[in-house]
Order: C-alpha cells, then sequence, then structure tokens
C-alpha cells in the first residue's frame, strides 16, 4: 500500500516529494535497500565456501575451442581439488579463479625450487609462519584424502603459486 505525499505540483525550487511506504521509507528508498541486500548476498555467497566439496563449481572450460569433456583421470583430479578447497574453507570464487589458471592452454607448473624462491620473497619476514599454515591444512587435506599429496606433487599443482596463496588465505581467515 502507497500513500502519496504529494497533494500538489512542488514550487519552483522546492523539493519533489516521493511516494512513501507506511514505514516511511521512498518506495524509490525500498526498491535500492532491496538491491543492495541482494547484491550483498550474492557476493557473500562468492566469499563464502560451499558447505560440501560438490558446491565447488568449475567455470566453463573451452579446448580447442570446444566445451572440455575431462577423461576420468581429469575428473578424478578435480574431485581431489574440491575436496582440497573444501578442507581449506576456499571461497568459492578461489576455486573457480584457480581452475580458470590452470586450464588455460601453455600453463606449466613451477619447480618447487622456484615456487619456494618466488614466496620467500613474496611473504619475506613472514614466510615461515605462512608455510607453516599452508602446510598445517594440506596435512589436514591429506588425513582426510589419502594421496591428495601425491598427487599435487606429481601434477606440478603443489607449486602452483596462486594454489598456495588461496590456501594460505582461506586459512589464516579460519584462524
Amino acid at each position: 500500500m502507497l500513500i502519496d505525499v504529494t497533494t500538489a505540483p512542488p514550487a519552483e525550487g522546492e523539493p519533489i516529494s516521493y511516494s512513501r511506504l507506511p514505514d516511511g521509507t521512498t518506495v524509490a528508498g525500498q526498491a535500492k535497500q532491496t538491491q543492495e541486500r541482494t547484491l550483498q548476498q550474492k557476493l557473500d555467497a562468492m566469499n563464502s565456501a560451499p558447505t560440501e566439496p560438490s558446491g565447488y563449481e568449475l567455470p566453463e572450460i573451452r579446448v580447442d575451442g570446444e566445451p572440455w569433456q575431462p577423461s576420468t583421470e581429469e575428473t578424478a583430479a578435480v574431485d581431489i581439488l574440491k575436496a582440497m578447497a573444501d578442507t581449506a574453507n576456499l571461497p568459492a570464487f578461489e576455486f573457480a579463479n584457480l581452475a580458470e589458471i590452470i586450464s588455460r592452454p601453455g600453463y606449466a607448473p613451477m619447480s618447487e625450487e622456484a615456487a619456494d624462491a618466488h614466496l620467500r620473497r613474496e611473504w619475506a619476514g613472514q614466510f615461515d609462519a605462512r608455510a607453516t599454515l599452508v602446510a598445517q591444512v594440506l596435512d589436514e587435506v591429506e588425513s582426510k584424502h589419502p594421496g591428495a599429496m601425491r598427487w599435487l606433487e606429481a601434477s606440478g599443482l603443489g607449486n602452483n603459486l596462486d594454489l598456495i596463496n588461496a590456501i594460505w588465505r582461506a586459512a589464516s581467515r579460519r584462524k
């Protein structure tokens, strides 16, 4: 139910009166609040972790212009990544970003030495504390999903700076 508080056209220079809801808010104000709530809900969903591993969604991945059809081995690898993301409490957008990065044509993993040197420079005096936090998450992943660490090492993803930083960010939020 709207209450029109405009009784006559405003005189020049007078503020325009808007239709108001019974609680006193304007219709435009109410619409804006609803829009802001909807946007906040979407942002919250992106910044939070799904409640289970299957809630992590891959972005559309194309190979040679065609939608990616994962093999059985690739599907198992994606399942390991989802389980890791779930254990690390990784936000949904971070998982989608990582999946997009590692699916790029020409993606080549870094060597362990190069990744270590890069992180030592990037994290500087916080290297030991951050590396310990990431290691704790990875230990938890391995205890819940035996073989995950072996797969990370074999695939080269264990040295992926984006993955390591995403795990660190998620782990530091859950402390």
